[in-house]
């Protein structure tokens, strides 16, 4: 592990330092805010060569632990037993986390204020501990629970634990399968919450004093930089392609798409490139031939739409790659 010492009283933290010293995890990022500016913040880190918990000066001097990578089950295993003991872990990003880990670390969480599940792979089986876990938690804020396959039953389970909750003030849900019939029921029961559903305004962002920083984590090193959109976790996945004699209309899903976040796009005659953050989101040869000079790409939530331009008119296309 780096020279930098953390010094966090934080069980995740020296947990994910061990993973690394032990080699079953690559890196990991630490996130919070400061008074000073991030340069500024790493020249005063270094000189006493440890990162200490009252750097990380938000209302509670608490940490957010992202794992931008899929943990192994002993790992997961590990991490829930250091949740249950931790005292300074505000948010938790997980990626891939996939159904059968949700009871064990909805019991672990109860202490987070921020719990970030965008695109683990979650069906309506989750729906049954994440609503238990909105019953009982007193310090839960915050639950993005977007690009996952959750639908009515997932978010009749959420509703159930809603009714118990005065705690929670934003629920992620886009990208998910929760019809018109689940919507307004997990409306209703949250009068304390903003909802984030498919067709509705961003969520709000909280304003926060002072700046934003990251601490890179892995073997060599440890970096400290200002805070940057997200890291997109997965590739751009096809969700819907419509079409008719001149265009095709392609939406594009991609985990943890942050909004500021500009896509460029790249075209051939037969060939479709969208990049971001220096990472290529979509790359594919076309099934047909397009006009490269025309298109029309827009973002939200998570989501790229992107207009193509038949070169032929009239040609029926049955699929978009070759």
């Amino acid at each position: 592990m780096p020279s930098l010492r953390l010094r966090l009283e934080s069980q995740v933290v020296d947990l994910a330092v061990r993973w690394i010293q032990e080699e079953k995890l690559r890196s990991f990022k630490l996130r919070g805010w400061n008074d000073l500016a991030a340069d500024l913040l790493a020249e005063d880190v270094l000189k006493k060569q440890e990162l200490r918990l009252s750097d990380f000066q938000d209302p509670e001097r608490d940490v957010s632990v992202d794992f931008s990578e899929t943990l192994s089950a002993a790992c997961l295993s590990d991490l829930f037993q250091a949740l249950k003991q931790e005292k300074h872990l505000a948010e938790l990003c997980l990626l891939d986390l996939g159904d059968k880990a949700m009871p064990a670390l909805c019991r672990s969480a109860q202490t987070l204020r921020s719990l970030q599940l965008s695109g683990c792979g979650l069906t309506d089986a989750a729906g049954e501990p994440l609503g238990q876990l909105l019953q009982v938690s007193e310090s839960l804020c915050k639950l993005s629970l977007s690009n996952n396959r959750l639908s009515c039953e997932a978010a009749a389970c959420l509703s159930a634990g809603l009714r118990c909750n005065d705690f929670l003030c934003e629920l992620n849900l886009r990208l998910n399968a929760i019809a018109d019939k689940g919507a307004p029921c997990v409306l209703e029961k949250s009068p304390t919450a903003a909802v984030g559903l498919e067709g509705a305004p961003p969520l709000p962002r909280a304003e926060r004093r002072g700046f934003g920083f990251v601490v890179h984590c892995h073997s060599s090193g440890a970096e400290i930089c200002a805070e940057e959109a997200r890291p997109i976790s997965h590739p751009g996945k096809l969700v819907d392609m419509q079409q008719d004699d001149k265009e095709l209309d392609l939406v594009f899903s991609i985990p943890r798409l942050d909004p500021d976040v500009k896509a460029a796009v790249s075209l051939s005659a037969t060939a479709l490139k969208i990049t971001a953050l220096q990472q290529t989101l979509v790359d594919l040869q076309l099934f047909s031939c397009i006009d490269p000079a025309s298109f029309e790409l827009s973002s939200r939530d998570f989501i790229l739409e992107l207009t193509l331009v038949k070169a032929k008119q009239g040609e029926l296309w049955p699929r978009l790659e070759k």
